[in-house]
């Protein structure tokens, strides 16, 4: 399939923006959701899941952000 110009560079940008976002909030959020709901040692599913909070998803952020550049590039 043959982008337009202006389409591949905003993939790129868009491409470039997630990657840089993910590398300067990644850290501050990862120390931020372990201190607020630490997960115990990893011993099996059942431990995780019982411990599982929804802010923890938070770490995920940067791959939903670009599942929605994603779709509004293409939409």
């Amino acid at each position: 399939m043959e982008f337009e110009e202006q389409t591949r560079k905003l993939l790129a940008q868009s491409a470039l923006l997630t990657a840089v976002a993910s590398g300067v909030l990644g850290p501050p959020i990862t120390f931020t959701v372990q201190k607020i709901a630490p997960q115990p040692e990893w011993k099996n599913v059942s431990l995780f899941s019982e411990h599982y909070q929804m802010c923890q998803s938070l770490h995920s952020w940067s791959v939903y952000f670009a599942f929605i550049l994603i779709c509004v590039i293409h939409c």
